[in-house]
Order: structure tokens, then sequence, then C-alpha cells
């Protein structure tokens, strides 16, 4: 009788204690892993950990004025003594460059031009850079990329035309090209390179002697 009452307690006190650590266990708070996000325009130490809006106004830094520095008046003509005989020399002035370059490298070639010209990139029935002065077109050079054309395949175009006139073969900027009359374009230029298809129009070509035209 008395074993069964002390199996009874010991039961009894095995209870309550698993109900108490299951207690304890379930109040226990859990460890959170927190991922932080911040809004957008600000920024963040690391350092810190801690963000602080873009727009936050600085106070400026007032720098000390630097040393300062006597201007030499270059313009100015000194005073000779009288009887010198000596006359001040003006100083020496940079010559404005005569010319400009207004290449396009995507259509194979360089061009330098006088300053005075305009030169604009339109799309006409080819690729286009125009020549202006003062308003007024001077001329343009034309290219037609991709047409793999040869020299005699051009040189029966040229010829096939109707519209050209006074057909000329000759060399031109170290490559073949063909000079000729055109009703529409006036003195045209026309050759081959890399293969695209080069036209000099309305009669730039007269002016040659006033640019420098390169291909590459």
């Amino acid at each position: 009788m008395k074993r069964a009452i002390f199996l009874i307690l010991l039961l009894t006190i095995i209870v309550v204690a698993g109900i108490y650590f299951i207690s304890k266990i379930k109040t226990k708070p859990k460890q959170q892993t927190v991922s932080e996000q911040f809004p957008s325009g600000e920024g963040v130490f690391p350092l810190l950990a801690a963000s602080f809006p873009v727009d936050k106004k600085v106070d400026a830094v007032t720098q000390q004025p630097a040393a300062s520095t006597v201007g030499v008046e270059t313009n100015r003509t000194t005073e000779q003594p009288k009887g010198s005989g000596t006359t001040p020399v003006p100083a020496e002035t940079k010559e404005t460059p005569s010319m400009k370059a207004c290449g396009v490298s995507g259509l194979r070639f360089s061009i330098s031009v006088p300053v005075a010209w305009v030169c604009n990139l339109e799309e006409r029935n080819g690729n286009a850079l125009v020549f202006y002065l003062d308003s007024k077109e001077i001329g343009s050079i034309e290219v037609f990329l991709g047409t793999n054309q040869s020299y005699e395949s051009l040189k029966q175009e040229v010829f096939a035309s109707l519209e050209n006139s006074l057909i000329i073969e000759k060399d031109l900027f170290g490559t073949k090209v063909f000079s000729f009359d055109n009703l529409k374009y006036a003195k045209s230029v026309a050759f081959v390179h890399s293969g695209n298809t080069y036209y000099f129009r309305n009669s730039l070509i007269d002016r040659s002697s006033e640019f420098v035209f390169k291909l590459f």
C-alpha cells in the first residue's frame, strides 16, 4: 500500500515538473533576424549602422582665403624715358586656326574644311555630309554604305546614266574616280572604297583646294 502511494507521489512530482519546464520553453522569446530596408534617397553609413537623408543640410565649411596674388596687366604700355627712341613691343597674339575637322568615322573618311563652313550630317539618298557657307549649300559628300561595288560596276553605272556627261576617269584622293557633269548635281565625282560608294555633289570638287580629304 505504502509502495503504491510512493509511486503515485513520484509520478505526480514528475508530471508537475514536466508541465513547469514545458511552460518555460513556450514562454522563452525566439531569436529574430531583422533585415532592415532603407528608403530610397538615403545613404547608409556601415560603421555607424545608421541612415541619413541625402537632402539633409550640411553646414558649409568656410575656407580660408588664399594668399592674394597680384595680377600683371600685359596690355599696359610702360612709359619710356624721353629721348630713348624705344617703342613698346605689343604682346604676341595667337592666330585663330583657319581649318576644322568634319570627318565621320562611320563613313570611312575625314575632311578638314575652312572654319567658316558649316558641316551637317543629313540623310538624303545616302548618308550625306553637307557643307554650307552663309546658309548657302556649297556641296556634299554622299555615301552609300555596303554597296560592295567594284570599279567596273560603278563605271557601267556612271556611263549608263543619261543625266551624266563629260565623264573623265582620273586619280584623286589617292584612288581612281569618275569626274562628270550631272543635270541635277552639276559637277560630280564618284568612286568606291571599302565596299562603299561615294559621290561628291554640287560642285564641291571645284573647291578642292580649300579642304583636305582623306580616306581610311
